[in-house]
């Protein structure tokens, strides 16, 4: 596999928490400790201007495309609504009273979810940020939330070291998924019954739903917390980044390694923890981190 750094973008003057892409396909936007919503052209490497500045750090960053509205995620717990087109003025909701550490929007449902430091799972309404549903899962934060292929099934990632599953149409618990022997920090689905999981144990899992939801694979998979993971858009690839300061490139059906994006084989590569990746295309990886500075790789053979 050909792996080549192609461009780095700086400006943030915080760590970067969090990538999403635009609705155009050269537009990204990055949520930083800065407090800043950066909106970016992939394309020609420029900073176009701040979607948002919020008044603490940014943790998380949703988009409904068809509403051209960004939910944003602040330490705090304060939830941004967020014209992209900026003609409405942002509209802002205490939501949690912990951190706003992640958000999922539910288009099947017209609804957005955010998970906090809590413990509450809340959902709202994607129109007007009416709350609609709030349930406790945990005095532990919620770290990660995510939604299956087939938007029927929500995953929902705590620092209690479980995986909680919920039915989306009914929203009753269906499992509680034990393995993580630390906080779990990143959920992905590689098809409706199928989830990969990391965390702070450095593990990726890999969970299946045959009848029950039973763990099919636990691999060690970094030095240190495995901060997110991504599937390339056509499924082919999996992505990891890690607090360990290195990005893995995994084949997604058989979890083999097939690459290790570090320092010393690219001496531009990320020199702190890594903390976001977004896949662009299916050979235009984003990479971002505590080290203020986002990175675009090409992969391919």
């Amino acid at each position: 596999m050909e792996v080549g750094l192609q461009q780095i973008y700086t400006g943030h003057a915080d760590a970067v928490y969090c990538l999403q892409k635009g609705i155009a396909d050269q537009i990204f936007y990055s949520g930083s400790g800065d407090g800043f919503v950066g909106c970016w052209n992939i394309l020609t490497g420029t900073f176009e201007k701040p979607l948002i500045k919020a008044s603490g750090s940014i943790y998380a960053l949703a988009l409904d495309m068809a509403g051209h509205t960004m939910y944003v995620g602040q330490r705090g717990g304060v939830l941004y609504q967020v014209d992209i087109t900026r003609k409405k003025t942002p509209k802002a909701v205490e939501a949690h009273q912990g951190d706003l550490f992640a958000i999922a929007v539910d288009h099947s449902r017209q609804s957005v979810l955010t998970g906090g430091g809590d413990g509450f799972l809340k959902i709202w309404s994607l129109a007007d940020l009416q709350l609609i549903a709030s349930f406790r899962l945990s005095t532990s934060n919620i770290r990660c939330l995510s939604i299956s292929p087939d938007e029927k099934l929500l995953s929902v990632g705590l620092s209690d070291h479980t995986i909680r599953i919920f039915d989306l149409d009914t929203l009753a618990q269906v499992d509680v998924l034990k393995g993580h022997t630390s906080s779990v920090f990143t959920g992905v689905w590689k098809d409706s019954t199928t989830l990969i999981s990391g965390g702070r144990d450095a593990m990726i899992r890999k969970w299946k739903l045959d009848g029950h939801w039973q763990e099919q694979m636990a691999l060690p998979a970094h030095m240190y917390t495995v901060n997110h993971l991504l599937f390339s858009p056509n499924g082919q690839l999996l992505a990891s980044a890690s607090r360990d300061k290195e990005i893995r490139i995994w084949d997604a059906h058989t979890l083999q390694l097939l690459k290790v994006i570090d320092r010393a084989k690219f001496p531009e590569a990320h020199t702190h923890s890594v903390n976001r990746l977004l896949w662009m295309n299916d050979h235009t990886l984003l990479s971002t981190g505590d080290d203020k500075r986002m990175l675009s790789w090409h992969i391919g053979d």
